[in-house]
């Protein structure tokens, strides 16, 4: 037997006919397709939930006690079914998060989700954060019961569930500021991980903000002037120090720099005039003066004298 077409599903003859049907579509009460705004509206509120651990099956599940209908959920948040109609929309709407499903039947079991897949690149940064300040994979691993933290911390996954990157961000929040010896963390253990952090370059969590760790664009900053040539200054006076080392980004920036005609030197010998230095010297001052008065360390003089001394010599033999 055919199915009966009623008014909502019958084909419209006329241009009056089809405003008329658009116009009880519109109506409360009656069964009709949301605007683009609210389709908008419940795709960000499902990929809200989904992002925050919850499958579309627990979502399904939530809106009519099965997860069958999990694909129809998955095609409108991701866009591919482009209509909606207002009781769907509704439901959606009414959707809470919950990441457990209770089996019918065995109503005390639990079931947990493990949400959605997520980019594991905020979850990389801080399980590198966490060793680079001095918390070994190892005990991260026995004090959380996370697995394989290493391999995840080296960039081998691809892909993230979203209850484990809840996890770890959990106990990142709750470890950041905490000094790993005060947890009791062996001493030595703690060095070796932050020995290690530092060969790979992992940044610690004074590199990052709570706005930035997530970011893909974002870098690590290392100095607070991170991405110019005052950043890259500060690396290297740090690398002397054997701190840490010179950022892609400060880097950059200094190959730029240079390639725009600005001395290599790094530091305050830029800020030496040497007209002006060697006219305090020979009014009688002593370089240490000569430093104070120009906002410079000693030293800075100093090499800048020897430096002058040695293109004067360079010329000299040049000419004979």
């Amino acid at each position: 037997m055919p199915k009966p077409r009623n008014e909502y599903n019958r084909k419209v003859q006329t241009r009056r006919e089809r405003k008329v049907l658009e116009y009880k579509r519109g109506k409360p009460g009656l069964s009709a397709y949301v605007t683009p705004a609210e389709l908008a509206q419940a795709v960000r509120h499902l990929n809200a939930l989904h992002d925050e651990g919850m499958s579309w099956g627990h979502m399904s599940y939530q809106i009519q006690g099965s997860t069958s209908n999990h694909a129809m959920v998955s095609r409108h948040a991701n866009g591919r079914t482009i209509r909606m109609t207002r009781p769907v929309f509704d439901t959606y709407m009414a959707l809470r998060f919950d990441d457990t499903i209770r089996p019918v039947g065995h109503e005390s079991t639990i079931v947990r989700c493990r949400g959605a897949q997520v980019v594991p690149l905020g979850s990389v940064r801080r399980i590198q954060a966490l060793a680079a300040a001095g918390f070994p994979l190892k005990w991260l691993e026995g004090n959380h019961g996370e697995a394989a933290l290493h391999r995840l911390a080296a960039g081998e996954k691809a892909f993230l569930w979203a209850d484990r990157a809840i996890r770890i961000r959990g106990f990142y929040d709750k470890l950041q500021h905490v000094v790993p010896e005060h947890v009791g963390i062996d001493p030595v253990m703690a060095g070796r991980a932050r020995k290690t952090a530092a060969a790979k370059h992992w940044a610690p969590p004074s590199c990052w903000d709570v706005d930035t760790i997530d970011d893909p664009g974002a870098v690590p900053e290392w100095t607070g002037a991170c991405g110019s040539n005052e950043g890259y200054n500060l690396h290297r006076k740090g690398e002397r120090k054997g701190e840490h080392f010179v950022c892609q980004p400060c880097r950059t920036a200094h190959n730029e720099y240079t390639a725009a005609g600005h001395r290599k030197e790094w530091g305050n010998a830029t800020k030496v005039d040497p007209a002006r230095m060697f006219r305090l010297l020979a009014e009688g001052m002593t370089a240490g003066q000569v430093a104070e008065t120009m906002g410079v360390a000693v030293r800075t003089i100093e090499r800048t004298k020897y430096k002058i001394k040695k293109e004067a010599q360079r010329a000299e033999q040049t000419e004979n």
